[in-house]
């Protein structure tokens, strides 16, 4: 599986979740991985840069998200990687 297929999954995962996530984790950052949440982190920062020291899995193909209800960010999606074609 491509970085992008895994973020991918990932976010459709959190898109289906939302809800609960969002009500579970109201005001942290989570780190999601395919169909469950890797972490709690304290900033987007902590979780991009600890997934791949802690689980050894690669940026790009896991998604970040403040699980806040008023998130303004919430649409943007970054993607790390070069194959978005």
């Amino acid at each position: 599986m491509t970085a992008r297929e895994s973020f991918e999954k990932s976010f459709q995962y959190f898109l289906d979740h939302e809800d609960q996530l969002i009500t579970t984790y109201r005001d942290k950052v989570i780190a999601i991985y395919l169909n469950k949440v890797l972490g709690v982190y304290e900033s987007t920062a902590d979780a991009y840069f600890n997934v791949p020291k802690e689980k050894g899995i690669e940026p790009g193909s896991f998604v970040i998200k403040n699980c806040s209800a008023n998130d303004p960010y919430y649409v943007r999606v970054f993607h790390a990687n070069s194959d978005l074609t």
